[in-house]
């Protein structure tokens, strides 16, 4: 029997670590940016600045929202929908955008975010 590579969303963790320990690496790599950048706001980046990121840009890279989910661990969607897809309204009005415009684009993501 030939074992498979696990995938993000099947329970197995990409990242060997306790959530405490995800919190110092970050705060860890963001102090060195800081420092490095001279820009305090790095001090200010989280974990879920990061997983946040990470979701816009598969959105952008074209996963379906399905499939994100499922390795994101996000379980609501109407939550999801709202922080990441922005509203029903958005969406429909930037397809109907694409459409006319003859983009090949297959997903058009319009989020907002505020600003800390």
């Amino acid at each position: 029997m030939s074992q498979s590579t696990p995938t993000p969303g099947d329970g197995d963790r990409v990242l060997e670590g306790t959530p405490r320990t995800v919190r110092r690496w970050v705060g860890s790599a963001a102090a060195e940016l800081a420092e490095d950048d001279t820009d305090d706001r790095w001090l200010y980046v989280g974990p879920h600045d990061l997983r946040r990121t990470w979701g816009h840009l598969a959105l952008e890279a074209e996963v379906l929202p399905s499939v994100l989910m499922q390795w994101g661990g996000w379980d609501d969607y109407e939550t999801f929908q709202r922080h990441y897809l922005g509203s029903v309204r958005s969406v429909c009005r930037l397809e109907k955008r694409r459409k006319s415009t003859g983009s090949n684009s297959a997903f058009i993501v319009e989020t907002n975010i505020s600003s800390r």
